[in-house]
């Protein structure tokens, strides 16, 4: 706070922060944001869905201590049960004009991340995010594994869905983009990752990356989506697929139909392995329609060795 130009006022950076039951890990999360060395003020909003093993005591504490810069919403029931997502919220309850994001299971390891990056998207005001490598580490290893990225690609979208190249707790990005991306694309909606998050985001425009690792991202096994069985897991890829299929352009609109068929084509494997008739019986339309739907892209790329890149 002491380098801040101007502690009043609004913050020009919210750092936004979803946990739920994070007690182990969530002072990690809170000591990376409060490390940051800015020009500029910034605040750390927390949103805790109704924790039940201590984080939300931990988080009050913290905005005990620092009134200022650190706001909590602390929920009294799940609201994800409900089909709210922290996504919702974010553009009603942050007041910066940029959007930093980091979940309390995850932390950040520079102390100039927001600066550097901020000061990026300053200098490029067509940028509308910029990200940053991260280190990635399992619950039970100790040790830090720095992410090896694919092949270079002109593709935003192979950038994110197979090249892995930005991680939610690396970016910055501009918070009007965020509101807009939630108000046309996810609000109303419960079933996304945030993949799909961040190809929405990266296809409203250029984007920048800072070439140095900021964050640490962990797998816990605890995430919505880890915590689904085989049967849920398919279900919400081909309920994810299905929707941005209708509403992504182009070819990234074909990429999500051409999933949608193949995963759907997994889950009746999967009923098919159970004997479960029904299940089976209810799923066949929905492959066999994507099937057909995806089998103009699939000949042209695995057949003819062409590729229809036109958005």
């Amino acid at each position: 706070m002491e380098n801040w130009r101007s502690v009043s006022g609004q913050p020009l950076v919210s750092i936004c922060c979803a946990t739920f039951n994070h007690v182990e890990y969530i002072e990690d999360a809170l000591r990376g944001f409060l490390a940051q060395v800015t020009t500029f003020p910034y605040e750390i909003v927390i949103r805790d869905d109704a924790s039940t093993d201590g984080t939300a005591g931990i988080v009050e504490n913290y905005v005990q201590r620092y009134p200022r810069i650190i706001r909590s919403v602390c929920n009294s029931e799940n609201r994800f049960c409900k089909g709210e997502r922290a996504s919702h919220v974010w553009p009603s309850i942050a007041r910066g004009d940029y959007f930093a994001f980091c979940e309390g299971d995850d932390f950040w390891i520079i102390p100039d991340k927001l600066q550097k990056q901020v000061d990026l998207l300053e200098r490029h005001p067509d940028a509308v995010l910029v990200g940053a490598e991260f280190y990635w580490c399992r619950q039970d290893d100790d040790g830090l594994h720095l992410l090896r990225k694919g092949g270079e690609t002109d593709d935003k979208t192979e950038l994110v869905f197979h090249n892995q190249y930005f991680h939610t707790a690396t970016i910055v990005v501009r918070a009007n983009v965020f509101r807009k991306m939630v108000e046309e694309h996810l609000a109303g909606h419960t079933e996304y990752h945030d993949k799909l998050m961040l190809a929405i985001l990266i296809l409203s425009g250029p984007f920048a990356a800072l070439s140095e690792v900021a964050s640490v991202y962990r797998m816990t096994g605890r995430g919505t989506w880890t915590s689904l069985d085989h049967e849920a897991q398919l279900k919400w890829e081909i309920a994810v697929s299905r929707r941005f299929g209708k509403r992504l352009p182009g070819r990234q609109g074909r990429d999500q139909r051409g999933n949608a068929f193949r995963y759907s084509a997994r889950l009746l494997a999967h009923y098919a392995k159970h004997r479960q008739v029904v299940a089976f019986i209810r799923t066949a339309p929905v492959a066999l329609w994507y099937g057909i739907l995806s089998a103009p892209d699939y000949f042209n790329r695995r057949i003819l060795g062409t590729r229809d890149d036109s958005l």
